[in-house]
């Protein structure tokens, strides 16, 4: 017997060719899918480290937000500047105006004429002064300062120059000694100019202030202390800092030191006290004889040697030094 031949209808044919088509339109779309989500998650993890990238950034700021900074700087600039004119900041300032000697030679020659004139003001105010009076300046009494200490050196020779006219106009007795402070240690250099400088200078020349008592401030203002000895009484102390207070230059006094003298006229050693020291120096006794008057002072010795530090104000400081260097 013969087997039936086994045959697809028409429709059945037509319905699988159908299933086969959208079968496969089914897998591209679906692949056409995942490429399309595979991208956007690219985009959307690229977007995401830009921002993470922008939050970790100073973004430019708005014109209102500039507006208000430069407003706020501009306030800040002005409260300085009142502040360094309250501290006696001057374009009149000599220490700022005078010329910085280019040379070592020109720095020594500027040094000694200093000295001449100075010995020759304090003659002329009958002030006395030892015979070869360097005000501090020993150690270039035979060559100028290092070429890298010129310019401390000619502020230090400008502030004390304006302290001791000061002090010539009120005429104290006798002027004892001038301090400032060592140059080697003050910009901790260690060339051998500045050593050698430091070592030719006189022992008692030397002014050791402590740094934690300085006004100086890294980056917005240097000082240069100084100190002046000199014999006198209280009211030509009181003058002194009358004249410097009307000086353009801003010196700031720091300590006052006193140190009663005896009828000899040689320092007693000790100090005086504040009561003393602003005390009057002489009363009035009754009229001895009519229409007279004698007066007379409360103590035989009235005179005292006054140790005055100064800072000089710097509003243009220098840059810091990096290590300080031990002067022998």
């Amino acid at each position: 017997m013969k087997a039936a031949k086994w045959e697809l209808s028409r429709p059945v044919l037509i319905g699988g060719i159908g299933f086969l088509i959208l079968t496969a339109g089914g897998v591209w779309w679906s692949l056409q899918q995942k490429a399309a989500a595979d991208q956007a998650e690219r985009r959307w993890r690229m977007q995401q480290m830009q921002w993470r990238a922008l939050a970790a950034s100073d973004p430019a700021p708005t014109a209102a937000i500039v507006a208000e900074l430069e407003r706020r700087t501009d306030t800040a600039r002005r409260s300085v500047q009142e502040l360094r004119k309250q501290l006696g900041e001057s374009s009149r300032d000599p220490v700022q105006t005078a010329p910085v000697p280019t040379a070592r030679a020109d720095a020594f020659f500027e040094l000694a004429q200093f000295m001449e004139d100075q010995a020759a003001q304090a003659r002329q105010a009958g002030v006395a002064l030892a015979d070869g009076e360097t005000l501090g300046f020993s150690a270039h009494r035979n060559s100028g300062p290092a070429d890298e200490h010129l310019e401390l050196v000619h502020q230090q020779k400008e502030a004390i120059q304006v302290a001791l006219a000061a002090l010539w106009r009120v005429k104290p007795e006798e002027l004892l000694l001038v301090k400032r402070e060592n140059p080697v240690l003050k910009l901790a250099l260690s060339e051998s100019g500045g050593m050698a400088s430091a070592r030719a200078a006189r022992a008692d020349e030397w002014l050791e202030w402590p740094s934690g008592r300085s006004l100086s401030r890294a980056g917005i203002m240097d000082a240069l202390a100084l100190r002046l000895s000199w014999v006198g009484h209280t009211a030509t102390l009181r003058a002194w800092l009358g004249e410097l207070k009307r000086s353009p230059v801003p010196l700031v006094v720091r300590q006052i030191e006193v140190e009663p003298l005896t009828d000899g006229g040689r320092p007693a050693g000790g100090r005086r006290s504040l009561a003393d020291l602003f005390r009057d120096e002489s009363v009035a006794l009754p009229e001895a004889e009519e229409g007279q008057t004698t007066i007379v002072p409360l103590i035989d010795e009235n005179r005292s040697v006054f140790h005055v530090t100064l800072e000089y104000l710097d509003f243009t400081p220098r840059p810091a030094a990096a290590a300080e260097e031990e002067v022998w």
